[in-house]
């Protein structure tokens, strides 16, 4: 099966990140991405997204929490579309 993600774009400041964080008392890290130039094929599949969250989540080192739920929906075809949502044992990772 051919990876979603790129292993040479790992996020290498992830533990500068974490590492900051603690330094500085702060809770938690946020971060929210704007991922274009996907193929619709992917970002229109159930199983791509799915597979999207496992290797995010292996990626990012985060321990996941049950099934990822993917849900499509919208009462009108020009704003269907998927959703996403994994809990991960430190807060959650959503998308849409």
């Amino acid at each position: 099966m051919e990876k979603l993600l790129d292993r040479g774009s790992k996020l290498a400041s992830r533990k500068s990140a974490v590492k900051n964080s603690a330094k500085n008392d702060l809770w938690g890290i946020s971060g929210s991405f704007d991922i274009y130039n996907c193929t619709a094929e992917t970002i229109r599949s159930a199983d791509k997204i799915k597979q999207f969250v496992l290797e995010l989540c292996d990626l990012i080192e985060m321990k996941r929490f049950g099934e990822t739920i993917v849900v499509h929906f919208g009462e009108d075809e020009k704003v269907a579309g998927y959703s996403m949502m994994q809990l991960i044992e430190t807060s959650l990772i959503s998308a849409h």
